[in-house]
């Protein structure tokens, strides 16, 4: 990976990492929670930025 790019992550990507069903990465993208970019028809997520959104709302739970 170069330095200064972010990994794109598939919808299972995102599923397998957090230990979450697919079906709700696509409830988080329809909530907005999570934003995805397309490459074609494919939903990718920037790793970093799904990182970044999970200790957030880790965060606000913790609360």
């Amino acid at each position: 990976m170069q330095e200064g790019k972010s990994q794109a992550l598939t919808v299972a990507d995102v599923a397998r990492i957090y230990k979450l069903s697919i079906w709700t990465v696509y409830r988080r993208v329809e909530d907005g929670t999570l934003k995805p970019f397309r490459i074609g028809r494919a939903l990718r997520f920037d790793a970093e930025d799904v990182a970044a959104t999970f200790l957030r709302v880790r965060k606000a739970v913790e609360e």
